[in-house]
């Protein structure tokens, strides 16, 4: 059998895990908090991969033919200006808010939020392109999607262990909650 070190998220020591799925130096259930992680990361990667379902519509739609030309040119200016204030509201405004609410739940819609508004771009982008008849927009506006994607993938470690941090502490409480009913 191989065993592999994991960091433990309450103790922040490299332990191996029991066979129940705890730390074996603080006895923390390390496995709940992992796949409640997990559960995060699947939902960014479904998001991300909407963003290339996004390209391949516009990829059908080019092989049966382009879209006419039927909106004003001036909308690209219009749809930029959009898309440039949510990229703004996805990378400085959502997260400071959310993350003065407690909670790991705050964590995880703050990431949701972001992440949504991403993707947002990229569909102003395929809209543009239907209006306007050009793949480039959609193109601009895809790069725009994927350039506030990376941001907040940089800053993905940070959110994790806040997550993971706010997570250990719920659960502590509800162990602690458990403990002082169990009694009576």
């Amino acid at each position: 059998m191989l065993v592999r070190a994991v960091h433990c998220p309450k103790c922040r020591n490299a332990t191996t895990l029991s066979d129940a799925g705890d730390c074996l130096i603080c006895g923390f259930c390390v496995q709940a908090v992992q796949l409640r992680t997990l559960r995060l990361h699947v939902i960014l990667v479904a998001i991300t991969i909407a963003t290339v379902i996004l390209g391949v519509i516009v990829l059908i739609a080019e092989h049966v033919g382009p879209p006419r030309p039927s909106a004003p040119e001036y909308l690209v200016y219009i749809f930029a200006a959009l898309a440039a204030i949510i990229a703004l509201i996805a990378l400085f405004v959502v997260q400071p808010l959310m993350l003065q609410r407690p909670g790991s739940q705050a964590v995880l819609t703050s990431l949701l939020m972001q992440a949504a508004l991403a993707v947002g771009i990229p569909v102003l982008g395929l809209l543009l392109y239907f209006m306007l008849g050009s793949v480039k927009w959609f193109v601009i506006f895809l790069a725009a999607g994927w350039l506030v994607f990376t941001v907040i993938g940089l800053r993905l470690a940070d959110t994790i262990a806040e997550y993971e941090q706010r997570l250990v502490a719920e659960m502590e409480q509800q162990k602690l909650q458990q403990k002082q009913q169990g009694p009576q």
